[in-house]
């Protein structure tokens, strides 16, 4: 994942934090719980994929993050 593109996913990470989400640390991410413990979204620091943070910003959205 290029510099901007983890910049991007580390604020991602702090914006759930300060929603009060629950996150985990991972080896190759993080884990993002679901206030009702109904959800998970992944956010890998080693993905190639360019559209990865577009589809986790739509996870996010799913599980109840305020972006």
């Amino acid at each position: 994942m290029s510099a901007r593109r983890t910049k991007e996913a580390l604020a991602l990470v702090q914006l759930c934090e300060d929603q009060g989400f629950r996150v985990r640390k991972t080896k190759a991410g993080f884990q993002i719980l679901a206030k009702t413990g109904t959800g998970m979204v992944v956010i890998h620091m080693t993905c190639s994929d360019v559209r990865a943070l577009k589809n986790v910003r739509s996870e996010l959205k799913k599980i109840g993050v305020e972006l």
